[in-house]
């Protein structure tokens, strides 16, 4: 199902629903799921990749359901040899325009430290098979893509294109926290910020466990910044930990400039949000927040409404 949220309205429009969708055989476990616009349509496709030897990726072009809904175009692409190694389940991919094409391509990091086997390859799907547009190995990746670490696509260095964003969760004593890299010449890398874990780590706490990181043009700057969500569930009555944080990479040196910060409990509706599992709430009663109470969830007396 895919779900209109542009009207702002409750409940939202299902611009698209098929219980027989054949894309349901693409989700098993040694399949991966990304989004882009990986066919230069001007708009995205759903792909999965399957991380067996050998098989066939699905591309899913949805737009042809406007304005009636019709079976969407399903391309099958191949990667041959070229992804061996890169789809293991401790493996990482991304989407984006790392290469200032105007559409996307796939980046993927491989999770085995041998220096002498391929570490990242980003690709081209536009065509059946799958077009290798960089390829770097070496051990420079090394201690960034362990299973706390975090790599985010986005244009976080307002450059017209996307970078990547790499997060060391357990950076060590003498360990750095971030790098951003720009892949765009298409034959080497250009690190452009390289931070060193300060003694003030302000990122100490954001990258733990089920700890989120995303990216997006959150205040309309035009390009992106990143937000950490701490998903820790510590009660409410910690002030002093932060529970939402947005870093503008473009500004401020070293790791940038903090845009906004929410500690634990200033903004309820969002901590109520961030804990455990929501439960299912009746869409006619307009409630419009769930408070979590020591570890439980409220009685009907509890519920704020509006």
């Amino acid at each position: 199902m895919i779900l209109d949220l542009s009207t702002q309205v409750h409940p939202p429009t299902a611009v698209y629903f098929d219980s027989k969708l054949p894309v349901i055989s693409y989700l098993g476990t040694q399949y991966r799921q990304r989004v882009g616009d990986f066919l230069d349509l001007g708009r995205d496709q759903w792909l999965s990749l399957n991380g067996a030897l050998g098989g066939s990726h699905r591309l899913v072009d949805f737009g042809s359901q406007v304005p009636a809904p019709v079976p969407p175009i399903t391309h099958t692409r191949s990667s041959g040899s070229q992804l061996d190694g890169f789809l293991d389940p401790s493996d990482f991919v991304i989407a984006g325009d790392f290469m200032n094409q105007g559409w996307d391509q796939l980046f993927l990091l491989n999770s085995d430290n041998n220096a002498a086997v391929g570490q990242v390859t980003i690709g081209d799907i536009r065509s059946p098979q799958y077009a290798t547009l960089y390829w770097g190995s070496g051990n420079s990746y090394f201690g960034w893509k362990d299973s706390d670490d975090r790599q985010v696509a986005g244009d976080f260095l307002n450059l017209g294109y996307d970078q990547v964003l790499f997060l060391n969760g357990s950076p060590g004593a003498s360990g750095s926290r971030a790098m951003i890299d720009d892949y765009s010449s298409g034959t080497r890398v250009t690190r452009l910020l390289y931070t060193p874990q300060p003694s003030n780590d302000i990122l100490g706490g954001w990258l733990e466990g089920e700890d989120q990181v995303f990216a997006g043009d959150f205040f309309g700057l035009g390009y992106d910044q990143t937000m950490f969500i701490n998903r820790a569930d510590i009660g409410l009555d910690a002030s002093s930990q932060g529970r939402v944080m947005i870093i503008d990479h473009s500004v401020g040196g070293g790791i940038g400039a903090v845009l906004y910060w929410d500690y634990l409990g200033d903004n309820v509706e969002l901590d109520s949000w961030l804990s455990s599992p929501l439960k299912n709430v009746d869409p006619t009663s307009h409630l419009d927040l769930a408070v979590r109470r020591n570890g439980a969830w409220p009685s009907a007396d509890d519920v704020t409404s509006s």
